[in-house]
């Protein structure tokens, strides 16, 4: 059973209207007949945001991709815009949905094509007098099949820890001579706009089974070869398949909103409907834990509504549930105002002396427009920067759309002065009906689906978070500070900010292709050399958070000030310099030490792909997969398993669809790799089949059952009998 995804919020810009003034003036009994003039056409203006590469024209997208289709900038002239009408216009055969985020601007995921193919959609715009105008904007859809499984570290190295088994159990002791029904519900509950609850049911399975006949049910269900087992997806929430529904007038205020992100709950029910003999239902997870939620004996049929968080947290995976109690244990402020104010960020950051700030698009991870700010205290000791987020440079660049700002910052618990200081995530999305920005649990950051804090930040930002999940608020409330740090001690890293992997105002092929989308004065102030300092400060800031530890930061170190002109490789101890070089510009040519012997897969494979979160790990306790020297890189047995068996690496989707595709026309980064160790990629997101047998030795006439649920990315199983003949029956 396959969940949909959650996708990124929209845009939420107004279209523009303007207003006509007509004057009459008299003058000797004589007027002005302004009545024949006639009303302008409205002006329509149909763009495609998601591809760094342009928004009009042609767009490039791979499948998988987000992409939102806007007339945000189209203009009425004389009258305002009432209408916006999107369709898709082209021959292609490949129907795609088109989900409404705005009035203006409808969401499209790119579907997977065997070749590359143009998907053509017209915009219709339509004024208060009822004059249309049309434009279109084409998405050129590239192949791109995926694993699916980003910004998850567990995921990544398993694929099934995503997935659990259902369980139908003959009752221990009791001999079977019958079938049963099983009915599975999927409903999906959450705050509409209006702050009422709401529900639908997304899905109604029936599942028909049988036992065979004659065998006498096992006191460990699990481990009896005859009880039948049926495979599922841990579910997610979707908000575009509650908020496709409500598209009407008179449903909208039925929409979820990003806000109230945390009030929508998917709860699965499992319901025996017909059975002969007394049945079991029970619950396998991937790491081997195993849940009961129906024993007919006891007069149950009906395992009762099981939220989305509670198989989560059962199957040893972030939710809902984890998130706040990571909140609880570093005392995340509720809004982004507060948090600022306890930070030290006045109401005017960006003229603020102490703050580095720059604007960007983030090129080679998840293809944001970021507004980002640091500061470091220098009484304490502590950093503290934030990032807002947009769908692209241009509305970072104009303050439009922000749909999350995530916080990051280096203190110790009480954000005071002491000396354990630990890496801290939280984020924050805008809420419309009060202006502020409330701290929520978890963000879809690349269209793939709702990631928990602090899970989604740690998979690249290097540590990992802890097992919260058999807390509770009060429990948390009664730590000690020893305790509670322990906890909430995610052994993580800042960033550093590589300058080579982003796009400017001067350098963003979707704005540099059109001069009218920001000014020129805006187009120098945020181009790289204007924000060369800014960047440098930020690194320093980033510096400053590693020399605590530095040990385990070595290799973060040694990028940063090798990027600003400092290397010594005849030492193999951590520079422990405090400063970046005086003077000292970027300069992403440096290669690590390590990585010498190999500057070409350096240069075109490692620093582009795999360097920015493999840098982060810690050095001391991964030191063969930080990756810091080519030994590392091209002898690792990780490697083989995630990128040339499985295919569930890199793990952000811009990333992963870069390297696995020639996005520039030219070698696929994969092959450069594969070449390297002389290894043949395979297509990614391809099954990858696991078989089990129980049991594994039989006697004659016993029942064998053969179990291919740990194959990876299968949704179906068709299953044959090889064997030489007579063998077999």
């Amino acid at each position: 059973m396959n969940s949909a995804l959650t996708r990124l919020a929209g845009l939420r810009r107004a279209a523009p209207a303007a207003l006509l003034l007509s004057l009459l003036t008299a003058c000797g009994g004589g007027g002005s007949d302004v009545g024949d003039q006639k009303d302008a056409k409205p002006v329509a203006v149909a763009q495609a945001i998601g591809s760094s590469s342009t928004v009009s024209g042609t767009v490039p997208a791979r499948s998988g991709s987000d992409i939102l289709l806007t007339g945000k900038e189209s203009d009425g002239i004389d009258d305002p815009i009432l209408r916006f009408q999107w369709r898709q216009i082209d021959n292609s055969g490949v129907n795609v949905e088109l989900i409404e985020r705005t009035r203006s601007t409808k969401l499209i995921t790119v579907p997977q094509v065997a070749q590359a193919t143009d998907l053509q959609f017209e915009l219709t715009v339509i004024d208060s007098d009822n004059v249309s105008a049309t434009d279109t904007v084409t998405v050129n859809a590239v192949p791109a099949p995926d694993a699916n499984v980003f910004l998850e570290q567990d995921a990544a190295v398993d694929p099934g820890s995503n997935q659990y088994q259902l369980v139908v159990g003959v009752e221990p002791g009791e001999t079977t001579n019958s079938n049963f029904s099983l009915d599975v519900e999927t409903v999906v509950e959450w705050l509409d706009r209006t702050g009422s609850r709401q529900s639908l049911v997304l899905e109604t399975r029936r599942i028909e089974g049988t036992w065979p006949d004659g065998v006498t049910g096992e006191d460990d269900i699990v481990s009896a070869a005859f009880n039948p087992r049926y495979l599922f997806s841990l579910p997610e929430v979707d908000m575009d398949e509650i908020n496709k529904r409500f598209e009407g007038p008179g449903d909208r205020d039925l929409r979820i909103e990003q806000r109230d992100i945390d009030s929508a709950q998917v709860f699965m029910r499992f319901a025996l409907d017909r059975f002969d003999n007394n049945a079991r239902l029970v619950l396998l997870f991937n790491d081997g834990s195993t849940r009961e939620i129906v024993t007919t004996a006891l007069g149950e049929t009906d395992s009762g509504p099981i939220s989305g968080d509670e198989l989560k947290t059962w199957a040893g995976q972030e939710s809902g549930i984890t998130a706040a109690n990571y909140y609880a244990l570093i005392e995340a402020p509720e809004t982004l105002s507060e948090w600022l104010q306890a930070s030290g960020f006045g109401d005017t950051p960006r003229e603020q002396e102490g703050v580095a700030h720059a604007i960007y698009l983030n090129n080679f991870d998840l293809g944001f427009g970021r507004d980002m700010y640091l500061r470091v205290d220098e009484d304490c000791g502590n950093v503290y920067s934030y990032v807002g987020n947009y769908p692209s440079l241009d509305t970072a660049l104009q303050n439009l759309n922000n749909f999350a700002t995530v916080v990051m910052e280096y203190s110790p618990l009480d954000n005071g002065c002491g000396d354990d200081k630990i890496v801290k995530f939280l984020v924050y999305v805008p809420d419309e009906t009060t202006g502020e920005q409330v701290l929520v649990n978890s963000m879809n950051f690349d269209g793939r689906g709702e990631k928990f804090v602090p899970g989604v930040c740690t998979v690249c930002h290097g540590g990992a978070a802890n097992d919260l999940s058999g807390l509770d608020l009060d429990t948390i409330a009664a730590l000690g500070d020893n305790e509670r740090l322990a906890l909430a001690d995610l052994n993580a890293s800042f960033m550093p900010w590589d300058l080579d992997s982003f796009l400017f105002a001067d350098t963003d092929p979707a704005i540099t292709a059109d001069r009218a989308i920001i000014s020129d004065a805006d187009r120098e102030r945020f181009s790289r050399n204007a924000q060369e300092e800014d960047f440098k400060a930020m690194n320093q800031g980033a510096l400053h958070t590693y020399l605590g530890n530095p040990e385990r930061f070595a290799p973060s170190i040694e990028l940063v000030h090798g990027w600003y002109g400092r290397e010594d490789c005849s030492s193999s101890e951590p520079d422990t310099q405090a400063q970046l070089t005086p003077g000292a510009s970027f300069d992403g040519s440096f290669v690590q030490c390590g990585w010498r012997d190999e500057p070409q897969l350096y240069d075109d494979t490692f620093a582009r792909y795999c360097r920015a979160c493999h840098t982060q790990l810690d050095a001391i306790e991964f030191d063969e997969t930080n990756f810091d020297t080519s030994a590392e890189f091209l002898d690792s047995a990780e490697l083989d398993s995630t990128v040339f068996r499985k295919g569930t690496m890199p793990l952000a989707r811009l990333t992963y669809d870069r390297f696995w595709t020639a996005f520039d026309g030219g070698t696929r980064a994969v092959d450069a790799l594969g070449a390297a160790r002389n290894v043949t990629p395979t297509d990614t997101g391809l099954p990858f089949p696991a078989i089990s047998a129980l049991p594994t030795i039989p006697d004659g006439g016993q029942v064998v059952v053969l179990d291919g649920s740990a194959s990876a990315f299968a949704d179906r199983f068709n299953w044959t009998i090889a064997a030489d003949a007579g063998c077999a029956t």
